[in-house]
């Protein structure tokens, strides 16, 4: 399981998916309790580089949590 050192988060499970329909996908990951994290490609062309990461919300803005078990 790869860990977000800088965020001290370890994340299972990450997917490569266009969230926000942009065209460009967006690494998703989730965490050990459920939260989903969001990192935009910041990079313009080549290799993607992820940004900070956000927790993925409803429309509403609350925070999506799902079950992990």
């Amino acid at each position: 399981m790869p860990v977000n050192s800088v965020e001290n988060m370890p994340f299972p499970s990450p997917v490569l998916f266009d969230i926000d329909r942009d065209g460009a996908n967006e690494l998703v990951c989730g965490d050990l309790w459920g939260y989903l994290w969001v990192h935009e490609n910041t990079a313009s062309e080549g290799e993607p580089v992820w940004g900070k990461s956000n927790k993925l919300q409803s429309i509403e803005g609350e925070d999506i949590q799902v079950s992990n078990w």
